[in-house]
């Protein structure tokens, strides 16, 4: 019996839950039957904006959410609300589509030319220098242009803009002359990066920007289309931007172009000195056991933007950071520090290093060659000398304690390309 009135009273449950959900004034889904978009065509001039509106039928619809789209961006583009710019000179399909039942509506976009004056003007060259080769042996060459009266010296001494072009030609002529063989002549934009082309893809491809107090400054106007002439005694430049500004821009003079392939210690200065800094925080993390060895980083607080990162080597089995004395080697055994290797092909650092961190990335660093670090339970006194023969007295007395986990600043980047060389030494 007891059963049987377990089994009613759910059965009754089940039964008021029923009712309950049966309201009958609970409001009935109204599906989409379609959009319609104003104005349905649309003129523009390059760089111009408009917006476009869309109404979703019927008005009571439940659901009007609505997506817009470009049938091709290089000529106007749309944000998710309808308004569009015109980038170049086409044509483009603007279309709405509703999120309910998939309905679209389009507005055809004609841009034409604008009737904005181009930027002319004569340059100074303030770099011109081979990349080098990529995977799929394309030779890639860097140059940037700069307002005439900017340079003095081969150096930035006055405000104005830089013209900076990343272009795919010929190998160099020889190891010790940088000039693309066969490389005078036009250059057509590219996505590809094709042999006799400027890259018009990429934050990295072309742009013009300010440049102020020696350093980059404001937002990148990226280049979009024109050619670029390179011959023996002049480069010139016409074409457009993406805000659809025209530039009709030349420089002519001898030059020479040169090596500006980074090398794995462009950061570290040099001229030779000492560096003493003592810190307080900091952490120990470990990590994996390599060539019997596990290793375990040591990393620095960020104190007057300057952190270090050093990877040590302790037996396999260890559990922390044993006391004792470290040499810098790259043998990567028991209490030694890894001797870095500088900047890979990637621009990541490889450690052990002191580095200045400015906005995440690296502007200066001096890396460990050799040298020892003594160790205790509760703290590192580092004396080692750096690749190019600063010594570095760096100490930091706290905590010991191992954490899992990557340091914060494992795999700490360089911001500039390996074909922002000469730039990064004179323009940061």
């Amino acid at each position: 019996m007891k059963k049987v009135f377990n089994l009613s009273l759910l059965m009754a449950a089940l039964v008021m839950i029923g009712f309950a959900s049966c309201k009958p004034n609970e409001p009935k889904n109204v599906g989409v039957t379609g959009v319609t978009v104003s104005p349905t065509t649309l003129q523009l001039k390059v760089g111009a904006t408009s917006k476009i509106t869309a109404t979703v039928a019927p008005n009571n619809a439940t659901n009007k959410k609505v997506t817009w789209a470009s049938s091709n961006t290089k000529v106007a583009t749309v944000d998710a609300s309808g308004n569009v710019k015109a980038i170049a000179v086409g044509t483009a399909d603007i279309t709405v589509t509703t999120e309910d039942g998939k309905k679209p509506a389009t507005c055809k976009v004609t841009v034409t030319e604008s009737n904005t004056p181009p930027v002319k003007g004569k340059c100074d060259l303030f770099f011109f220098v081979y990349v080098g080769k990529t995977q799929d042996s394309k030779h890639l060459y860097q140059l940037l242009l700069v307002d005439q009266g900017m340079l003095k010296d081969g150096k930035i001494v006055k405000n104005g803009k830089g013209y900076s072009f990343l272009i795919s030609s010929n190998e160099p002529t020889s190891d010790t002359d940088f000039t693309p063989k066969s490389g005078y002549g036009t250059y057509k934009a590219s996505e590809n990066a094709d042999v006799m082309t400027w890259i018009n893809s990429g934050e990295a491809g072309a742009f013009v920007r300010d440049i102020e107090d020696n350093k980059w400054v404001g937002q990148k106007t990226l280049f979009v289309s024109g050619d670029l002439v390179i011959e023996a005694n002049k480069i010139a430049f016409k074409g457009e931007d993406d805000n659809g500004t025209k530039y009709d821009i030349v420089f002519e003079g001898s030059y020479k172009v040169k090596d500006g392939r980074r090398t794995p210690f462009d950061l570290e200065p040099k001229e030779k000195t000492t560096i003493n800094m003592s810190y307080d925080k900091g952490s120990v993390t470990m990590g994996k056991v390599i060539k019997d060895s596990k290793v375990i980083f040591f990393q620095s607080e960020i104190k007057d933007s300057w952190l270090m990162l050093v990877a040590f080597f302790v037996g396999k089995d260890d559990t922390k950071l044993t006391p004792g004395i470290y040499n810098v080697t790259d043998n990567m055994q028991k209490n030694t520090i890894y001797k870095s290797t500088g900047v890979d092909n990637e621009g990541k650092l490889d450690p052990s290093f002191y580095a200045k961190i400015e906005n995440q990335y690296v502007t200066q660093a001096y890396f460990f060659d050799n040298g020892t670090a003594a160790v205790t339970d509760n703290k590192i006194e580092f004396n080692v000398t750096s690749h190019f023969g600063s010594t570095l007295k760096l100490t930091y007395t706290g905590d010991m304690t191992p954490k899992q986990g990557a340091p914060a600043y494992l795999g700490l980047k360089v911001k500039e390309t390996a074909n922002r060389a000469d730039l990064i030494k004179a323009i940061r």
